[in-house]
């Protein structure tokens, strides 16, 4: 939207964009520990960059969204998805060890 990046993201699309998948790793790619460092970070990196321009208008993107605030409501909803389909598949690999048990 900003078409800002960073030296630390600038390969995120290519490794995690749309489409890829862990075949698409390569020896650049972070290690886990460095990509974890960056996401925990990743709030306060928000913060500090767009803190003032929530509102600031961009040549909109998919689904019309247009704002830095608006693009942070949608992927918290998004990552929230993502986040209750892991839990749900953690559950059913639970459920299927414990039916093997008995």
């Amino acid at each position: 939207m900003t078409q800002e990046t960073s030296e630390a993201t600038k390969y995120f699309n290519q490794w995690f964009g749309f489409g890829t998948s862990p075949k698409d790793l390569t020896s650049e790619t972070l290690a886990f520990e460095a990509l974890n460092n960056l996401l925990r970070d990743q709030p306060n990196v928000i913060k500090k960059q767009y803190q003032h321009r929530l509102t600031e208008q961009f040549a909109p993107i998919d689904m019309g969204i247009y704002t830095i605030e608006q693009v942070l409501i949608r992927t918290i909803f998004h990552e929230g998805m993502h986040l209750q389909a892991m839990m749900d598949i953690r559950k059913c690999i639970a459920k299927e060890k414990d039916s093997v048990r008995r």
